[in-house]
């Protein structure tokens, strides 16, 4: 078992980290751990926050959830709204040029007109 030192480094003298998890058995408790807890560190692992409490932990998870759907729906809608602005640009320009092709059409018959007198 790893222990930590008065520096804040594990017996395998790396620097500790404080974490957060958020598995639905301890959603949003913090504990500390070797900086390379996944990747080779050393074992040790100790809670920096006491338990929640139950309810905490029924209701946190679904609350995560409900976040990570809002987030994922509002990148959704931003990707709608970026392809409705070009849509909207496109738009606009096809106005203007049907407005041009209209001013080129009386101009034209304004032109047939003095050809033929």
């Amino acid at each position: 078992m790893s222990f930590v030192t008065g520096d804040g480094t594990c017996r395998c003298g790396r620097r500790m980290v404080i974490r957060t998890t958020w598995k639905d058995s301890n959603p949003g408790r913090r504990f500390q751990s070797c900086l390379n807890y996944k990747n080779g560190g050393c074992d040790f692992f100790d809670w920096y926050d006491p338990p929640m409490c139950r309810r905490s932990k029924m209701i946190i998870p679904g609350l995560l959830r409900k976040m990570n759907e809002r987030e994922a729906e509002i990148e959704k809608l931003k990707l709608k709204n970026e392809h409705l602005v070009k849509l909207d640009k496109k738009l606009k320009k096809m106005n203007e040029r049907e407005a041009e092709i209209e001013k080129l059409k009386l101009k034209n018959e304004h032109l047939v007109k003095l050809v033929k007198s």
